[in-house]
Formats: C-alpha cells, sequence, structure tokens
C-alpha cells in the first residue's frame, strides 16, 4: 500500500473526506484476506458492529470472490441459457454486482455469441443502494491491478468510476430483506449471497435458504452457513435437481455451490 492509498485511507477513516453520494453510511474496509479494517473517528474511537438496518453494515471490496465469480461464468457458458437473470445479493455498494459483470465480460458473456447474463442486486439499505447508483468507488475498494481492470472502470483522482458499459449489465430491484421478504416474480438461472448468512442465527438462515431455492433454477451460491443449515441446504437443493456440489475456500469461510 503506496503513500498515496495511505493518505487517502487516513483521510477517510478519519472523517477529514467524504464520498460524494454516501452521506450516512457506516463504511467499513475489508482487506484481502477479508479481515475488517478498524475504522476510527477523530478521537480515534473504533466503531463497533450496528447492524445497518437490521442487515449487513460491512462494505466489501471489488472482486473479493473472483474464484466463485469464475466458477458461476463458466457454468452459465457451459449452459444452454440465453440472457440467464442472476440475482446478487446482498449487494451493499455494488461491488460484487460490478465485479460479477466485469468477470462475464473476461469470460466472454456478453459477445454478440454470448449468453449475455442479465445480473440483478439489491439490498435490504436504500442508503447503500444509492450509493451504488453513483458509480463512484474510493482507491482502497480494488485489489485489482489498474491494467487489468481498466476496461471497466475509469480511474482518476483516488476514485474507480464503473464505465457505462458495466452499468448496463447490472438492474438495481428495490431495496429489500432476502430473509422476510425476497424479490418475488423472478427465476434467477444462479444467485450469488455472499457474506450474508454469519449475521443470522439458524433459523433465520433456514428461512434464507428456502426462500433462495423457491427463486433459483439452477445455481446457488452462498457463504457462512452453519454446518447443519448446509446439511439441510444440500439436501433440500437436491430436491430441487441441484445435485451437484462444490465447495471454495474464500477469505475466512467456504462457499457453498449447488448447481444441475
Amino acid at each position: 500500500m503506496g503513500p498515496v492509498l495511505l493518505r487517502q485511507l487516513f483521510e477517510h477513516v478519519t472523517g477529514r473526506v467524504r464520498v460524494p453520494g454516501w452521506d450516512g453510511l457506516d463504511v467499513r474496509l475489508v482487506d484481502r484476506g477479508g479481515r475488517q479494517v478498524p475504522r476510527v473517528d477523530d478521537q480515534n474511537r473504533v466503531f463497533s458492529r450496528k447492524g445497518t438496518e437490521g442487515s449487513l453494515d460491512d462494505i466489501t471490496c471489488f472482486f473479493r470472490y473472483r474464484g466463485v465469480m469464475e466458477h458461476v461464468a463458466d457454468y452459465i457458458s457451459g449452459s444452454d441459457a440465453d440472457r440467464p437473470a442472476v440475482l446478487s445479493a446482498p449487494d451493499s455498494v455494488g461491488c460484487q454486482s460490478f465485479s460479477l459483470a466485469s468477470v462475464f465480460g473476461e469470460k466472454g458473456l456478453y459477445r454478440p455469441e454470448g449468453k449475455n447474463p442479465q445480473i440483478h442486486s439489491t439490498d435490504i439499505s436504500a442508503a447503500k443502494m444509492a450509493a451504488a447508483r453513483t458509480y463512484r468507488y474510493p482507491v482502497w475498494f480494488m485489489f485489482e491491478p489498474l491494467t487489468s481492470v481498466m476496461q471497466d472502470f475509469a480511474f482518476a483522482d483516488g476514485y474507480y468510476t464503473v464505465r457505462p458499459h458495466l452499468r448496463d449489465r447490472v438492474h438495481f430491484l428495490a431495496p429489500c430483506d432476502l430473509v422476510a421478504n425476497p424479490p418475488r416474480g423472478q427465476m434467477y438461472f444462479a444467485t450469488l449471497c455472499m457474506s450474508l448468512a454469519c449475521y443470522l442465527r439458524e433459523p433465520e438462515q433456514e428461512r434464507l435458504v428456502n426462500n433462495l431455492l423457491e427463486i433459483t433454477s439452477h445455481m446457488l451460491c452462498m457463504t457462512h452457513l452453519s454446518p447443519e443449515v448446509a446439511e439441510q441446504a444440500i439436501d433440500k437443493a437436491r430436491e430441487k435437481g441441484l445435485s451437484r456440489l462444490a465447495v471454495h475456500e474464500v477469505s475466512n469461510a467456504e462457499c457453498l455451490v449447488l448447481c444441475r
């Protein structure tokens, strides 16, 4: 981490600068290994987790789950799907969905002869979804080398901006609670639900799994399920025909991938 990045990070966590459109968000940083970077105020008091609006108050970085995203891309590429719908939720400030769209592009899914997946994004927090629609992110949100993402992100003055073609690949839904009121009226070819289950008790995890299986036809990716709920998820997915299982090691957890 260079001196410019360190200075920008210090200015942000001490409140000396503000990200346009992100006012009121409790921004938390996650390092390359998935560990939370403590945020402090001007009196150097460490903020604790507050569970913003009953869900995540952590804001992750771009390409955190690249391996899982590449797995999803390869699965779609090998299927007979045409313009499959993919749900990315909870999506916080949009990093996961835009990363997914970028990886899909790298894999050739948006070529004229490609599968052209339609990514849908939602989160429980309306404020975070509004921040996602600014399409502008501080420099520390990107851990990929600049040269590898220039096609999809512009960089200037310490900020990454999502290029128009990448924005067009992501459709923002209304805010929703995946446990109490998941998106309805749409069947998703694939669903990515990352880093939510660790904030839920087992009964809530079970409801989350049931809700997502109801709206997912081919592929479900989830992290941080308890061992008991993961076993139940595997059994329930098998009943739906999602009988193939894979496990990805991601930062401090495992990602369960269930697919046809």
